[in-house]
């Protein structure tokens, strides 16, 4: 068996390279006759990759969206940082207003279970996001040493579905009121995100959201091109990959579904639907790949060591790790590969998207 390996080792590179046959996955070696005074003769059974009838871009025009950040999403990111520097400050007792925060022993039951009961809890009375309607019943009292205990219905469409719509009695006892503090807009709110000045920060805001709508762009633009040219792209490609492919698409979206909430028996009842949706991405998926691998192999477009390693070394600046443990990491794993086609991939699509035309359009609503 040895000796069989050997020789298989030092003929299928050559036999295959002088066939030009672009092997896919690992060969079967069957059929093998080595009596003595005769030729060594086995035979290989594999999948190729399929013969890819590429005609170029040529005569293809994509729309392009010219998008620019808006004042209001400046101004969104901003608030944001507003809320996460804002602090609970405690204020002299008083009845309680909308929009207060509260310091109290609260629990709830339903059908005679204690569902939550916590002590010291911190409670915000915004009607707004207040399912056990604490702000309705709530404001207008001052803390004191009587629990305020009453009756509501819980919204029908809360993520719990098992206590959705049900009766339940709450009981808050008030200890304390706290009030948020937002800090203004200025200098020194920016020093807290290490920016030093407010218009600086505002500045460094915008071009993120600008690299954010780029990247966007860029995305849509690939999915757009690469539709078209599996369109007008006939070929077949291996269907157990297809099938591999669907397989785990379907298992990805099953599991997404249901760790959003999705009751187990409605995803199953979308079976059918999902399975015929994975199969036709898994599909589009396969053909993209074969396709962007024949134009990198067509032009010599491949991912250099010295790319590799600057991925890698980013990586780890944006994880506070080594790069020589995110690299150990990505082996382990199996995934070393991956990354080395995603920039193999990058660099035949900044070459293919170079020569499609654009028309540019209005931003349609959503990417407003």
């Amino acid at each position: 068996q040895r000796m069989i390996s050997r020789v298989v080792d030092a003929t299928l590179g050559k036999a295959l390279a002088e066939a030009k046959i672009d092997l896919l996955g690992e060969p079967e070696i069957t059929d093998v006759s080595h009596n003595d005074g005769k030729p060594f003769v086995y035979t290989v059974r594999c999948e190729v990759f399929p013969a890819i009838p590429f005609r170029g871009v040529r005569g293809i025009t994509l729309p392009r969206e010219k998008l620019a950040v808006e004042d209001a999403q400046v101004d969104q990111v901003l608030g944001r940082i507003q809320e996460q520097n804002s602090e609970l400050t405690p204020v002299e007792e008083r009845p309680l207003q909308a929009a207060d925060f509260i310091t109290a022993d609260f629990s709830f039951t339903i059908d005679g279970k204690k569902i939550e009961d916590r002590k010291d809890a911190v409670l915000e009375l915004d009607a707004s996001k207040d399912p056990l309607s604490l702000t309705q019943h709530l404001v207008g009292k001052s803390p004191g040493s009587e629990a305020v205990t009453y009756e509501t219905k819980l919204p029908e469409d809360l993520p719990a579905k098992e206590i959705a719509g049900k009766q339940a009695s709450v009981s808050v006892t008030i200890k304390g009121i706290k009030v948020k503090k937002t800090p203004a807009l200025d200098d020194a709110l920016a020093k807290t995100v290490g920016v030093e000045t407010l218009e600086a920060l505002k500045t460094k805001i915008r071009e993120q959201l600008q690299n954010d709508l780029n990247m966007r762009a860029r995305r849509e633009s690939e999915e757009a091109l690469l539709k078209k040219l599996i369109e007008k792209t006939p070929f077949e490609v291996p269907t157990s990959m297809v099938q591999s492919q669907a397989e785990q698409l379907l298992r990805r979206e099953e599991w997404m579904l249901t760790s959003q909430g999705t009751d187990p028996k409605e995803v199953e009842s979308q079976k059918e639907l999902l399975q015929e949706r994975s199969k036709r991405n898994a599909l589009e998926q396969i053909k993209s790949f074969f396709l962007l691998r024949h134009v990198a192999k067509q032009e010599n477009l491949h991912a250099s060591p010295e790319e590799v390693t600057q991925k890698i070394q980013e990586m780890a600046l944006r994880s506070g790790r080594k790069p020589d443990e995110v690299q150990k990491d990505l082996s382990q794993k199996k995934v070393l590969g991956e990354l080395t086609w995603d920039i193999t991939r990058g660099k035949v699509m900044d070459k293919l998207l170079a020569q499609v035309k654009f028309k540019d359009v209005k931003p349609s609503k959503n990417n407003r």
